[in-house]
């Protein structure tokens, strides 16, 4: 089977998952407001639409490539336990049989899945293709990580972990005698796997140049930011983080690696990442020392000036709004100068330049745009250009 007959079997099979779904959703609100949907409903569907779709990208513009595919599947899977969840939750309400044994599927699916994905992606990024013996021995070492841990989810008596009112059916004793080097193995092999592929990405960046060192770029720049977002959520807003919010949090950091590292695999604008970083850079700096400049002028106005709070706060926001500006363009031309010297389309520049020697035929107009663009493309501190006589 082609990329493009899987990717529209796994949509139009995803399609059918969803309307089933929704469908089952309806129903037991119809039926009764106040019974609860599956808890992970919202997470899985997010989480396998947007899985799918880059999948469906990744494949459809990168043929075969093994991250697309991974994703294709893993986003499949999300559809899977939401539709199982919401039966069991429907097999409660209106008495069907198999409630539990639908909970128990459901049950098998989240974790073990989303470990395994992440895994495997930071194992095969961005190449589609594992580094060498000790990438191939990961990826193994990271499937019996997941085989395991479906093993114990599947066999564990006692209430089932993502339904509490549930029963495991198939739950037994007899793995009580092997559970816990069972659980200390299965951990320790997909962590092994996930944060042996976050070394893996960072032995290809020190050996990457060109399309593949940017890609790694998005990789680095998303994981960044998820986890300053993450930060920043818990510090701000603990008691929201508990609840609504917490939810959404945990959910966008990953899925917005995700969606970096698909950008990246499919090279759409793959060489704005160092512009993107700069920006984000500069924008941060920018913030932090006005902020600490508006805390400080307020207060200052306050303790030393008989003035009112209101004419405090209008005077450090004005302060603050005139220095704005020059401030922005005084960090960013430092972060351009130090960080950002390759931000240019080589062969594009080369071209141009190429274009304008064919037509140049005075040597100062020449030495002019030579000067600028290296100034435009390198950002040097300082540019000199000697001319040998003839």
């Amino acid at each position: 089977m082609n990329s493009r007959r899987a990717v529209l079997a796994t949509l139009s099979g995803a399609a059918l998952l969803l309307l089933g779904t929704v469908t089952l959703a309806a129903a037991v609100e119809a039926n009764s407001s106040l019974t609860p949907h599956y808890q992970y409903l919202r997470e899985a569907v997010v989480a396998g639409a947007v899985m799918i779709s880059l999948g469906a990208v990744i494949l459809l513009r990168r043929p075969r490539h093994s991250i697309g595919m991974i994703l294709l599947v893993g986003g499949a899977m999300w559809f899977v336990q939401a539709l199982l969840g919401e039966l069991s939750v429907a097999a409660s309400v209106f008495d069907w049989t198999g409630s539990s044994v639908t909970a128990w599927a459901a049950n098998l699916i989240r974790q073990p899945g989303f470990l395994l994905s992440f895994a495997l992606i930071f194992l095969l990024y961005p190449t589609g293709t594992p580094l060498g013996t000790w990438g191939r021995i990961l990826i193994r070492l990271a499937v019996v990580g997941a085989v395991l841990f479906v093993l114990l989810l599947a066999l564990a008596p006692g209430p089932l972990e993502d339904f509490p009112a549930q029963l495991n059916p198939f739950g037994t004793q007899l793995i009580d005698a092997v559970r816990q080097p069972l659980e200390l193995a299965q951990v320790g092999l997909l962590l092994f796997g996930v944060f042996g592929g976050l070394i893996t990405i960072a032995v290809r960046f020190r050996r990457s140049r060109g399309e593949e060192r940017a890609q790694i770029k998005w990789f680095f720049y998303s994981t960044v930011v998820a986890i300053l977002v993450l930060i920043l959520a818990n510090v701000l807003f603990p008691v929201e983080m508990e609840h609504e919010l917490g939810a959404i949090v945990w959910l966008a950091a990953p899925l917005t690696i995700l969606a970096a590292m698909g950008v990246a695999i499919v090279r759409y604008r793959l060489f704005d990442i160092d512009q993107l970083v700069s920006r984000t850079v500069t924008y941060g700096l920018v913030v932090a020392l006005l902020a600490g400049a508006y805390a400080g002028v307020v207060f200052l106005l306050r303790a030393f000036l008989p003035l009112e709070g209101q004419v405090a706060v209008a005077g450090s926001t004005l302060l603050v709004a005139a220095l704005f500006n020059p401030l922005r363009r005084r960090i960013q031309g430092v972060i351009d100068r130090r960080f950002n010297r390759s931000r240019y389309d080589v062969a594009r520049t080369i071209e141009a330049f190429s274009q304008h020697l064919t037509e140049a035929v005075e040597l100062v107009p020449l030495r002019s745009e030579l000067s600028r663009l290296v100034a435009h493309t390198m950002q040097p501190v300082s540019l000199s250009v000697w001319l040998r006589e003839s």
